[in-house]
């Protein structure tokens, strides 16, 4: 068995970073060891709701399947993660402060066969990954304190040629940009926000994201009826209740 521990303060309010961390595939975006990971069922979040993340470890790439199994608005996430190799619970506490919160962050591993011979040895690197996560990761993604994008000089010079350029605005692009992109950590919980040209395309994407994210959305579309199973589509996978026609 191996516990890991790691405290940080950020200038965030409790909710909010409940609301990010609570959605635990958002730990692609800030956990150094994973490589993707999505949300599963059920919607919206409660516990039992599941999420599988694929983990680059010492050991090599692992899936694990996270279940909360315990649930406290803005005060308490516990998850229970399961993989071939070991098992971990994760158990997120959450402190206002004066200055916003502080987020405790515990995980305690149990090794399974084989790989419990060699715990003593991924122990130091397992550290360095579980501080590098939370310490940089998750601090920086809550602090939400990035520089603005400046367009790189290839971008720029795509753009020029038109074809280049034209030829991003696709999941091609998608895929290679958003390697490059930082942590999306803002609270949209209470903003009203509308999209036009919502049922495909940037606007699709953009509905899809925010919808997730837990905004309240009116969607401007031409087709009622296609409008319509978009807007039950994104009702079925985020669990978001606000979302709206037009």
């Amino acid at each position: 068995m191996l516990e890991l521990n790691e405290v940080i303060e950020v200038a965030r309010e409790p909710g909010e970073v409940f609301a990010y961390v609570a959605n635990f595939s958002t730990c692609e975006e800030w956990d150094s060891t994973a490589i993707s990971a999505k949300l599963m069922r059920p919607v919206p979040i409660v516990e039992g709701t599941q999420f599988e993340v694929v983990c680059a470890l010492p050991v090599g790439s692992i899936t694990l399947v996270y279940t909360i199994v315990e649930l406290q608005a803005d005060r308490l996430i516990k998850l229970r993660g399961e993989s071939r190799f070991f098992d971990v619970v994760d158990t997120i506490t959450l402190e206002p402060t004066e200055a916003g919160t502080r987020l405790d962050y515990r995980a305690v591993f149990s090794f399974k066969g084989i790989a419990d011979s060699f715990a003593a040895k991924m122990e130091p690197g397992l550290r360095r990954m579980g501080a590098a996560s939370v310490q940089q990761g998750l601090k920086q993604a809550l602090e939400d304190k990035f520089p603005v994008p400046v367009i790189s000089a290839a971008n720029a010079r795509a753009d020029r040629l038109v074809l280049p350029g034209v030829s991003l605005f696709g999941q091609r692009g998608f895929r290679l940009g958003r390697k490059r992109w930082n942590p999306l950590s803002a609270y949209v919980g209470d903003k009203h926000i509308v999209i036009t040209g919502a049922s495909s395309g940037l606007g699709l994407a953009t509905a899809e994201r925010l919808a997730r994210m837990g905004a309240e959305l009116t969607l401007v579309v031409r087709d009622l009826e296609r409008g319509q199973r978009l807007v039950d589509r994104l009702t079925r996978e985020t669990g978001n209740q606000n979302l709206h026609l037009e």
